[in-house]
């Protein structure tokens, strides 16, 4: 698939324009609206008709945070989001753009990479054996 129909296809409508025969067009319209709006959000608007699967980390680690915000979470949860990342360029990317989409958005995050998590965090809680060790605001 396309990286539009990624997209497109994880949102609250998935799969509904092709799986229902009268799906209103204007809802359709919508949707591939809502769609591009993400892309453009993510940095991929003009890569939304190429296909994803030998895209470097960086680029794919986009692609994942726009399926995310496709399903509209309350609240997203990122694991190690800068996790086999080889150049600082790609990680800062991916910094950049987690701050941008979570401006809007709760966001929890944990992560091994120190500088990423200073980067990004407004407040930090280190747990350990399933407690809350240390908070900073």
């Amino acid at each position: 698939m396309t990286v539009f129909d990624n997209v497109r296809n994880r949102g609250p409508f998935a799969g509904m324009a092709g799986a229902i025969p009268y799906f209103p067009l204007c809802q359709d319209r919508t949707i591939s609206e809502e769609t591009e709006r993400i892309l453009d959000l993510i940095e991929l608007l003009d890569r939304k008709t190429n296909w994803p699967a030998s895209w470097p980390m960086g680029i794919s680690g986009a692609l994942e945070i726009g399926l995310t915000i496709a399903m509209d979470p309350a609240l997203i949860l990122l694991d190690e989001p800068t996790a086999g990342m080889s150049s600082t360029e790609s990680r800062e990317e991916t910094v950049k753009l987690i701050e941008k989409v979570t401006k809007e958005r709760r966001c929890s995050s944990w992560s091994t990479d120190m500088d990423v998590v200073f980067s990004i965090a407004n407040g930090i809680t280190v747990i350990t054996t399933a407690r809350s060790w240390r908070r900073a605001p």
